[in-house]
């Protein structure tokens, strides 16, 4: 199974029970959305998720094809349409890759079209020495950027191999207007490279309730037998919701790129 479908199924029931963070704000987007339906419209969703975007729309079109990563998810959003009596939904399990619908009337299967919305990220630095037991040690690393941005086990500078300004920078965006967003910020590790024993690079994104943030990268080193993600790596996501861990930090990207 996928990285990001195991992260997605392990947090389907709690992501449900999560209310929209600003309703007034969904409410007027789905009646933008609703502008260019009509009864006729085919409608293919990325990401459906739990699928209250697409039940709530469904009334609106003739079908719409729902996608997801997540099976747990789509079992959620299966009973939700259910319950609502919705029957021109159908929810599937799928991720980038082409997906066949109904003769290809959404054109998803164009060539140009899929290169379009998923060009090719950097690649990441080459594999190195591999550490002992490199599975363990990958989980090790992505249970740790879990729970950073899910912030499961609270403030903890030592998950950082330098926490030098952290503490400042979430206290400053504590005080702006990204509070709520970083507040339930989700990291994904999709990709991960063990470029020594004591050193791994990976590529990730960032789910917000405000948008995706993908093609990041970050570093993690070994220190005294126990990993910790680069102060680099949680100061360049801190920036972007406005906080300052002092100085100028670079975005990572892999040499090369």
């Amino acid at each position: 199974m996928d990285r990001s479908a195991r992260f997605w199924d392990r947090i389907a029931k709690r992501y449900a029970r999560r209310p929209v963070t600003d309703e007034a704000a969904y409410q007027k987007k789905l009646q933008v959305t609703r502008e260019y339906f009509n009864s006729e419209s085919e409608v293919l969703e990325f990401g459906c998720g739990t699928g209250s975007t697409a039940i709530a729309h469904a009334p609106h079109v003739n079908r719409i094809h729902a996608i997801d990563i997540s099976s747990k998810m789509l079992e959620i959003a299966r009973g939700k349409a259910d319950q609502a009596g919705i029957e021109n939904v159908t929810f599937e399990q799928a991720t980038g890759e082409p997906v066949a619908v109904a003769g290809d009337r959404l054109g998803y299967a164009d060539p140009e079209f899929q290169a379009s919305c998923s060009p090719p990220p950097p690649a990441l630095p080459d594999p190195g020495e591999q550490p002992g037991d490199p599975a363990a040690e990958e989980q090790t690393i992505i249970d740790l950027m879990t729970a950073i941005y899910l912030d499961d086990e609270g403030p903890n500078d030592d998950r950082f191999d330098d926490p030098t300004g952290i503490t400042d920078a979430r206290e400053e965006i504590r005080s702006g207007s990204s509070e709520e967003a970083v507040a339930n910020a989700e990291a994904i590790v999709e990709e991960l490279v063990f470029t020594s024993p004591t050193e791994a690079w990976f590529r990730y994104r960032i789910e917000t309730t405000t948008g995706t943030f993908a093609g990041r990268f970050g570093i993690a080193v070994n220190i005294e037998e126990t990993w910790k993600i680069t102060r680099n790596t949680i100061c360049q996501d801190l920036a972007l919701a406005g906080g300052s861990c002092g100085g100028f930090i670079d975005n990572i990207r892999p040499p090369g790129s």
